[in-house]
This record gives structure tokens, sequence and C-alpha cells, in this order.
């Protein structure tokens, strides 16, 4: 059964919070002196977000690198996760890997997320009956 279950993926800025934690200012941020890295896991930490996943990971730069990072630490296939940002350039080039790709336009919620499991689930049981359909 857990290896049904995909790695969820969620870029933070303008997805799962509206905005940028580099454009953050005082009294928003603890520490002025703190790297946007920091300041990122502070604010997962502070909404309560952090207590929801098991495996926090953020990564600067290249979304290709920290997937291929993601899959080589956690040991998931690219083709088992599924990753839910706001940039599209982000989704085209993520999606190249395999990865399930939602864009979020207007941010995250709970609907969303709901509806693209089912979706990530459905589509996944399709392609194992297909491959179980070309074997007999």
């Amino acid at each position: 059964m857990a290896e049904d279950l995909p790695l969820v993926v969620l870029d933070l800025d303008l997805t799962l919070w509206s905005f940028q934690v580099d454009k953050l200012s005082s009294p928003f941020l603890i520490d002025d002196e703190i790297s946007n890295i920091s300041a990122a896991y502070q604010l997962l930490h502070l909404f309560n977000i952090s207590q929801y996943f098991d495996f926090k990971t953020i990564y600067p730069g290249s979304k290709v690198h920290h997937f291929n990072h993601l899959h080589a630490i956690s040991r998931v296939d690219l083709r088992n996760m599924i990753f839910f940002d706001d940039d599209k350039r982000n989704i085209r080039s993520v999606a190249r890997l395999g990865v399930h790709c939602v864009h979020v336009a207007d941010g995250l919620t709970v609907d969303i997320i709901k509806e693209n499991l089912n979706e990530f689930h459905r589509s996944r049981s399709e392609m194992k009956d297909g491959e179980k359909k070309e074997l007999v």
C-alpha cells in the first residue's frame, strides 16, 4: 500500500502561501538576518505546517536538480511524485522528468490537493490496468 502513495512536493512561495519569503520584512520575519531558506523553515514551523510532513527539504535553484536530489535521497521513483507549483516554467521542466505536475495559479487549497491526488491515483491505476491487459 505505501508504494502506491506518491511523494507530494509543494512549492512554497505563491503556492503554499500567498507571498514570497525573500520579500518579507519586519515584523513578519523573526530575525532580519536569516537567509530565505531559514525563513521558509521558520514559517513552516510558525504556520504549523511542518507537523503534516515527515520529509521536508527546501532546495534553491533548478527544480530539475531539486527533483533529482529528492529521488536520490528518498529513493521514490520520479513517476510516483506529484508536484504543485505556481510557476509554469517549473511545471514544464519537471513534467519532462515524468513527475505528475499541477499548475496552481491562485494558490493551493485542500480541494486542489484532493482532486489532483485522486487524478494521480486514477491515472496510475489506468496505467497499471493497461500494462496488465497488454501482458495477457
